[in-house]
């Protein structure tokens, strides 16, 4: 069991700390014994490369700096460890520390503001993500100030962990860098340990392959394999170290090997039987005896081996899969001065019986018995079915053979001469190998760009077709045309891997996963064809690719890389989006306290801004979706459903207030690989409906947008909508413009002063922060008002102005004196009638529509009459 550094057992239930960094556990034991457990520690910072050992969606937003801390940082992005193999591990934990630094008032300082959390993903062996938990950013003390905070994680990873491709990735949400975040928005994360509890990693016994019997003359080929379980079905992989007996073996009696295989030669001078064993191993067996297979039978504990002085030489070399070979049979003896192999036979024709046998591990779980051709017929391939060949021997003792094989795998050629007594028998092993493979993919498009078909969702399952071929000729380069499978190819650790192909170049070449498979016999009787296995796999990113299959030397003859024709395209499994800015309101007028008028169109002074990424089923980011074409999504695919109300003010009626919006399609831009920034259309209007419900106090605009769905030309949408409820900082006023009634002498020009008014207190008050309300001379018009018959008394002069503090400030529009009116009469009264805009109109009748304002402009009334002592317009 794990021990901690003060010797008691580690956590296995998650703890964090705040404030102050716990002690991790500390593994004392990181050795095997036999039988016990392998506890391997693993420190993912220690000399890690980002870009090697971490991936980050945004390279930019994600470094390992010199104090081994991953610092994530300014917005969104994925930072994704490499693969581990936890397959077979009892027990995994992991354990990390999360610093934050200090901030103030979520201006200064470099910690991340509200929002921007940390969140911690594990991938599961169904090859989805799954969170292990969330660091929650926050601003501290009474959300105005943080010294900055410490956390450790340390916990036993679950089960569905526990896979030959576990992976950790740390998201760091929301937010992005501000022009307020000085310092930007940090996280840190360090001391990122994993202590696995394995399985015990040693074989369970060893076993000798071989023919029996040997000759004196010539050293006799054995094949030593570390077998991972009782039945030796599967095969032990990792490095090994073994001590042999008896004595004689060729390079010494200490072997090392890895791969589960090893050839070996014996050497024995004298006929007599020999027992072979392994007297010793590293690491160290964990299961029973050594066993031995002779001559294709069982495999079992009697382990002899017999040396004769006479018999055959056997040299089959090995050749792909159908690639007829000459193979040789030598009859042989034993020279006794030389102890040498010297001929037999010499130009003679002999009987002989040939047969075949498989070989481990090709001896099991087969799913075709083929045979092999000698001379272009079959012989037998057991020893039972064994037939008997003229052989023609030279004067070497040598007779030559055609031989082929249409299958694949460690094989032996057997032969027997038994004549009047006298019984010469031999053998040798040889492999046929593929001459290659054919990778074929469900999704294949022979345009291999951006004009393929939507086929795949990235992390979608599609399946890869991998067969074993046999030679077809040797200038062969497609091993998907005319060449025959071998179906008893099998082969552990086959790697799987995409390439590219278009956009190019591509942001990312994207992972398939499985990152591997292992490669089974197989034959499909109805079409009789053999060596196809076919995988089920995802490719992570979006584009057109090559998928590569990279297989391991087969019995060891190098294989390389075989690869697809392009397959695709894959296009986004959907998108998600954060808001970025909620945006601000600005006000028709600014100049003193801000304002907008109900029924004047207020614009965006900052518009809202979001953050759209295109995802894949798993939730990583599709790198490779804004390469060029690829990016099928128009900023015309992204909808804000605007509001119809406000969210608190009610009219006069007890309804909310209605709200109208003319709102145009936005800018979208590419911010990063796999990212884009969609900005609403500054010029959106947005309205308060001025009506007869309308006249209410002043309040601050109120208002919820939603961004309602994203979707692109290939249907791919959104995964949920956001909410968002811009900012204003101003007040809507229920406004209406005053032309003031004036009178005077005829003989001297006259002014009608103008002013803006808006509902407050239940009243109509001047409205002194207007600064920007414009007036102009060519938006009124004058009408005589004098008895019967009407006479035109004045003319309009030219003027125009700004409103200060609500008023034309002593000037206003000029009615020309009647005198410098050539014709007209010297005195009467005008009606002056302006054309305001709607917002500023009222219903001054009080007959229930608003109408422009007017006024009145009496001439040669210098003063009022003697008798009136007071007078008031009643309005």
């Amino acid at each position: 069991m794990k021990k901690s550094s003060t010797g008691e057992n580690c956590a296995k239930s998650p703890i964090y700390s705040f404030g102050v960094l716990m002690p991790l556990c500390v593994v004392l034991l990181s050795v095997s014994l036999p039988g016990q457990a392998l506890l391997q520690n693993l420190n993912l910072l220690q000399g890690a490369t980002m870009g090697v050992d971490w991936i980050a969606s945004v390279p930019s937003r994600a470094e390992i700096n010199g104090l081994n801390e991953l610092r994530i940082h300014n917005g969104y992005v994925e930072v994704e460890s490499q693969q581990y193999d936890f397959a077979n591990a009892n027990s995994v934990d992991l354990s990390f520390d999360v610093t934050v630094p200090f901030n103030l008032l979520g201006l200064i300082g470099s910690a991340p503001n509200p929002g921007e959390n940390l969140r911690v993903d594990y991938r599961a062996d169904d090859g989805s993500w799954k969170t292990l938990n969330t660091f929650v950013a926050n601003n501290g003390f009474l959300g105005l100030i943080s010294l900055g905070n410490w956390f450790t994680y340390s916990a036993s990873l679950p089960t569905d962990a526990y896979h030959d491709s576990f992976q950790i990735r740390y998201v760091m949400l929301g937010g992005g860098y501000s022009l307020f975040d000085l310092l930007g928005d940090n996280w840190y994360v360090s001391n990122i340990n994993i202590a696995a509890d394995l399985v015990p990693t040693g074989p369970d016994h060893y076993q000798f392959v071989y023919a029996s019997p040997a000759l004196t003359c010539s050293p006799q080929p054995v094949t030593l394999q570390a077998c991972a379980d009782a039945s030796c079905s599967s095969l032990y992989t990792d490095p090994v170290t073994v001590q042999l007996s008896p004595s004689g073996w060729v390079g010494g009696s200490t072997v090392s090997f890895n791969g589960g295989t090893a050839s070996l030669s014996l050497s024995h001078t004298t006929p007599e039987p020999v027992t072979l064993s392994v007297t010793s191993s590293l690491p160290a067996t964990i299961g029973g005896a050594t066993q031995c297979a002779i001559n294709g039978g069982a495999a079992s504990a009697a382990c002899s081996l017999f040396f004769a002085d006479s018999g055959f030489v056997v040299e089959v070399p090995d050749f792909p899969a159908r690639r007829a070979t000459s193979a040789q049979i030598k009859a042989v003896k034993k020279d006794d001065a030389t102890q040498k192999c010297v001929p037999a036979f010499a130009n003679v024709t002999r009987s002989v019986m040939l047969w075949s046998d498989y070989l481990p591990p090709d001896d099991s779980g087969r799913v075709v018995n083929w045979n092999v051709d000698v001379d272009g017929s079959a012989i037998g391939n057991s020893v039972s079915g064994a037939v008997a060949r003229p052989l023609n021997f030279d004067g070497d003792g040598v007779a030559t053979l055609a031989l082929n094989y249409a299958d694949v795998g460690n094989t032996r050629l057997s032969a027997v001469y038994n004549d009047s007594g006298l019984v010469m028998s031999g053998s040798g092993d040889f492999v046929a190998y593929p001459a290659g493979l054919c990778v074929t993919s469900s999704v294949a498009c022979t345009d291999a760009d951006e004009t393929c078909p939507a086929a795949v969702k990235a992390g979608a399952p599609f399946t890869l077709d991998v067969t074993a071929v046999a030679w077809e000729s040797d200038t062969d380069t497609d091993f998907c045309a005319g060449n025959s499978g071998t179906p008893s190819y099998r082969e552990n650790g086959l790697t799987l891997s995409s390439v590219a192909v278009s956009p190019a170049p591509a942001n990312s070449d994207g992972t398939v996963f499985p990152v591997s498979y292992d490669h089974t016999p197989a034959w499909d009787a109805p079409s009789s064809t053999g060596g196809r296995n076919t995988v089920s796999v995802t490719e992570s990113d979006v584009g057109v690719f090559r998928f590569d299959v990279t297989t391991p030397a087969y019995r060891g003859y190098a294989m390389g890389t075989y690869s697809s024709s392009p397959g695709g395209r894959f296009y986004p499994d959907h998108f998600t989006a954060t808001v970025v800015d909620q945006g601000t309101l600005a006000p028709t007028c600014a100049i003193s306290d801000a304002y907008a008028y109900i029924g004047e169109p207020v614009h965006w002074f900052v518009a809202p801004e979001f953050e759209i990424t295109a995802r894949n089923l798993a939730g990583s980011t599709t790198l490779n979706y804004t390469a060029d074409a690829y990016r099928k999504l128009t900023n015309a695919g992204v909808s804000v459903t605007s509001p119809s109300e406000d969210d608190a003010k009610v009219n006069t009626a007890g309804a909310a207030m209605p709200v109208s919006v003319d709102a145009s399609v936005g800018i979208l831009n590419v911010s990063a690989p796999g990212v884009m920034q969609y900005i609403m259309d500054p010029s959106d209007e947005i309205t308060y409906a001025r009506t007869a419900d309308s006249e209410v106090e002043p309040f601050s605009p109120a208002l919820t947008y939603v961004l309602a769905t994203v979707t692109d030309s290939d249907g791919v949408t959104l995964s949920a909508s956001q909410t968002f409820n811009p900012a204003s900082g101003f007040e809507m006023r229920y406004g209406r413009m005053w032309l003031e009634n004036n009178h005077g002498s005829s003989t001297i020009d006259m002014v009608v002063p103008l002013r803006t008014e808006y509902f407050s207190g239940g009243r109509y008050i001047l409205n002194d922060d207007d600064y920007c309300t414009a007036w102009s001379s060519a938006d009124a018009t004058v009408d005589p008002f004098t008895v019967s018959p009407a006479t035109w008394i004045t003319n309009l002069l030219a003027s125009s102005g700004m409103l200060s503090a609500g008023t034309s400030s002593g000037s206003g529009l000029i009615l020309q004196s009647p005198l410098t009116v050539l014709g007209y009469k010297f005195t009467g009264t005008a009606k002056i009638n302006y054309d305001a805009p709607a917002w500023l109109q009222f219903d001054y009748d009080s007959n229930g529509s608003e109408e422009d304002p007017g006024a009145e402009a009496a001439f040669g009334v210098a003063r009022g009459h003697e008798r009136i002592i007071f007078t008031r317009e009643i309005r």
